[in-house]
C-alpha cells in the first residue's frame, strides 16, 4: 500500500508525514527509532522515503503491540483484584487507579478487553462464588449475600436469579 501511494507524493508529502508519525510517537514515548530531517533529504528520492516509510510503519505497529501488551498485563492484574476483592465495595474508580487512566476510559478499556462491562464481570464473580458458598450449605442465603458483597439479602437474591434464573434456595 506504501508503494502504491509513493508515485502520489512527493517529499515534501513524506516529509509532513513524517512529522505526523514522529508527532504521535513522542507523544507515546517513542525510543528515537525515526531519521532526523537531513537524514531523510539524503535518502535520494521518493522510493527510498517510502522505504522508510515502510520501516517506521513496523515501528510504530511494533510500538502499539508492546503497548496492548503493557494494556493485557495491567488488565490480568485488575481482573486478579477483582476476583480477590469481589466482597469489597469494588468502584470503577478505584480499576481505573490501578489501570492508571480515567475513569470513563477505564470503563471502556475493561468493556473492549474484557467482552462485557466490569460491573457485570464484578456481578458474575458474585454470583460464581456464591454459588459455591451456597453448595456447601455451611451459611445461610442473607450470609452468604454478605460474603460476596451484597449490603441486602434482597438486592443479593434479585441480582442472583437475574444472572442464573434460578432462587439462591434452589442451590442448597
Amino acid at each position: 500500500a506504501v508503494r502504491r501511494l509513493a508515485s502520489a507524493w512527493d517529499l515534501e508529502g513524506f516529509l509532513g508525514l513524517r512529522s505526523a508519525f514522529e508527532a504521535e510517537a513522542a507523544g507515546h514515548n517513542s525510543r528515537g527509532h525515526f531519521l532526523q530531517a537531513e537524514q531523510i533529504t539524503e535518502l535520494g528520492g521518493r522510493e527510498n522515503a517510502f522505504d522508510w516509510l515502510a520501516a517506521a510503519e513496523a515501528v510504530l505497529m511494533g510500538f502499539y503491540t508492546a503497548k496492548d501488551e503493557q494494556g493485557s498485563l495491567r488488565m490480568r492484574r485488575v481482573v486478579q483484584y477483582i476476583d480477590e476483592a469481589y466482597a469489597e465495595n469494588i468502584s470503577l474508580e478505584q480499576i481505573a487507579d490501578l489501570l492508571d487512566v480515567g475513569e470513563l476510559y477505564a470503563g471502556q478499556l475493561f468493556k473492549k478487553m474484557m467482552g462485557r462491562s466490569f460491573k457485570s464481570y464484578l456481578t458474575d464473580v458474585r454470583v460464581e462464588k456464591a454459588k459455591a458458598l451456597l453448595a456447601g450449605g455451611r451459611y445461610r442465603i442473607h450470609e452468604v449475600g454478605e460474603l460476596v458483597g451484597y449490603q441486602t439479602t434482597q438486592y443479593f437474591c434479585k441480582v442472583f436469579k437475574d444472572k442464573t434464573g434460578r432462587n439462591p434456595s434452589d442451590y442448597r
